[in-house]
């Protein structure tokens, strides 16, 4: 038990859960998911017509804002509320989609294999002075269960404001998770933050951070940082900036997790945390498998836009952020073709100038940097505008555990990190932009 929590009942349920792992006792989030998926088949009918007329509503409302979201965005003022802002003339690594969590069987990083790659990663970016941009589900405040804690927090956090307050829970939920992973805040820490290169976004899954009370907690391991919603990236002399890039994490128009309309999103991480500890499963929803590393580094990764139902705002694979729908409001918007480039996280599916569905047609100033919990593999933005006079290098890349992909050629290999081989690959559209090549 951390310092972070100052309620005394608090204290006593979550010490209870640290006495019950610490024990070996097996079968607790085991039990208590057994527990919710039979309450949940008692009351389906019910809860199938509500997340149906909820999410139809979400979806109307979020075609309306994803119009506007060009405007908004064009519109940002760098030192307002929530804004960053970088010279676009810089060299920056942007990843996504982290989800660190607290150990046990929801710390999807651990499962994944990705902790010693990240760490990897951030000593190469770190040496050679490029700013980190972390955008958004750095940690994980929605997933629970996978331990004894894990279950804890699931009713601790249903329980705040009631006997508790949800600050003090989420504080909590955070400093177990900056100390589970040691070698990623340290790295972070001494390598970007204390040379003021470290920028944080937020996304749904650390939505959280909004409250300034529980942003303090990551002042632990990163003192004075500040949270953001947007970065923007601008580049020409002063007062005539133009902004060249605008960098969030995406959720902000997607109808299952924006802000207000997030429930949907909730209970989708609740149900997918609930099937993860379910004693019959062996899958753990939002993880993707080994095949799907081997898929992207052998070049058949599809590279086409996602399109959702425009009914209920998700499709049959449960991706909910249609970017279809945006790529056609960025154009309705900039009908000249100079459009900033919008680079987003939160799908966990990487993209770079992809092709619209069933067309020839590609979105060229768009890039999805993908997420950091692929088997064995971390995905992320590479952004260098370093070379004067010319557009900036803006590119996908992947890190990977070589063991884990055949024939990794040797120019791939970057470094040994933890008795691993880690080697790093650009991820580049292919000539038609239909998938994403190895090169």
């Amino acid at each position: 038990m951390t310092e972070a929590s100052s309620s005394a009942p608090l204290q006593a349920l979550l010490d209870l859960a640290d006495r019950l792992d610490a024990d070996g006792v097996g079968g607790v989030p085991e039990a208590w998911a057994s527990v919710k998926l039979g309450l949940l088949a008692i009351g389906l009918p019910v809860v199938a017509g509500t997340l149906g007329v909820t999410a139809a509503r979400a979806t109307r409302a979020i075609r309306e804002r994803i119009e506007r979201w060009p405007g908004e965005l064009a519109a940002l003022e760098v030192g307002a509320a929530g804004v960053a802002a970088r010279p676009a003339s810089g060299r920056l690594v942007i990843t996504s989609d982290l989800h660190r969590a607290p150990p046990g069987g929801a710390d999807v990083p651990a499962a994944q294999g990705t902790v010693a790659i990240y760490e990897a990663m951030l000593e190469h970016y770190a040496a050679d002075h490029w700013v980190l941009v972390e955008n958004g589900d750095v940690e994980d405040f929605w997933i629970s269960g996978g331990s004894a804690y894990g279950v804890a927090y699931e009713w601790a956090k249903a329980r705040a404001g009631r006997r508790w307050s949800s600050a003090d829970v989420y504080r909590e939920h955070l400093a177990r998770t900056i100390a589970n992973y040691p070698g990623i805040y340290g790295r972070i820490e001494e390598g970007f933050h204390r040379d003021g290169r470290y920028v944080r976004l937020f996304g749904n899954h650390d939505d959280v951070l909004e409250d300034p009370a529980v942003a303090a907690g990551l002042h632990d391991a990163h003192p004075d940082l500040e949270v953001h919603e947007h970065l923007v990236l601008r580049d020409g002399a002063a007062g005539a900036e133009r902004t060249v890039a605008v960098v969030t994490h995406g959720h902000q128009v997607d109808s299952w997790n924006a802000a207000d309309l997030a429930a949907l999103g909730r209970f989708g991480t609740w149900f997918g945390s609930t099937v993860a500890d379910a004693p019959f499963s062996e899958s753990h929803p939002g993880m993707p498998p080994p095949e799907a590393t081997r898929a992207m580094l052998s070049g058949r990764q599809p590279n086409v836009l996602t399109r959702v139902s425009p009914v209920l705002g998700a499709n049959r694979d449960l991706y909910s952020l249609d970017e279809v729908w945006l790529a056609d409001a960025f154009r309705a918007a900039y009908p000249s073709g100079d459009d900033p480039w919008l680079i987003l996280g939160h799908t966990h599916l990487p993209v770079h100038a992809a092709r619209l569905p069933g067309t020839d047609d590609r979105w060229d100033r768009y890039i999805n940097g993908g997420c950091g919990v692929h088997h064995q593999m971390v995905t992320a933005i590479e952004w260098d505008g370093t070379v004067v006079g010319a557009d900036p290098v803006v590119q996908l890349v992947a890190w990977f555990d070589a063991a884990a992909v055949p024939d990794t050629p040797d120019d791939a290999l970057v470094t040994s990190h933890a008795g691993r081989r880690i080697a790093r690959r650009v991820l580049a559209p292919s000539e038609d932009g239909s998938v994403l090549v190895p090169v």
